[in-house]
């Protein structure tokens, strides 16, 4: 079951959850289009937002320069659209990124 799944089945009859994921986009471009995703009108009706980014950004210079974001700009561009929700709403905001990288494999309990 994927978090959005849970979410749903979670959050049944208490609130709507919307799912706006943008298949490949890093949060350069997210950055971009968060405007649009989220506007001002909008911002009443919100009562939390979850970003959850970074997996198209880690991506290796070398083998995907499309997507590759470094890391100081990533963490900017995490930095600006918290500050663009935190204009608009007064909700909650949850902010989740993919896990490190480890040659090393590791198990979850």
């Amino acid at each position: 079951m994927t978090i959005i799944q849970y979410l749903c089945y979670f959050l049944v009859r208490k609130c709507d959850v919307l799912n706006r994921g943008f298949s490949g986009y890093n949060t350069r471009w997210n950055k971009i289009i968060l405007p649009r995703i989220i506007t001002k009108e909008m911002a009443p009706d919100i009562a939390a937002v979850t970003i959850f980014l970074g997996a198209n950004d880690s991506n290796k210079l070398e083998l995907n320069p499309r997507q590759h974001v470094p890391v100081e700009e990533y963490k900017q561009n995490l930095v600006d659209m918290v500050n663009y929700l935190n204009v608009w709403l007064h909700s909650h905001s949850t902010h989740l990124s993919p896990l490190t990288f480890t040659k090393r494999p590791c198990a979850i309990l």
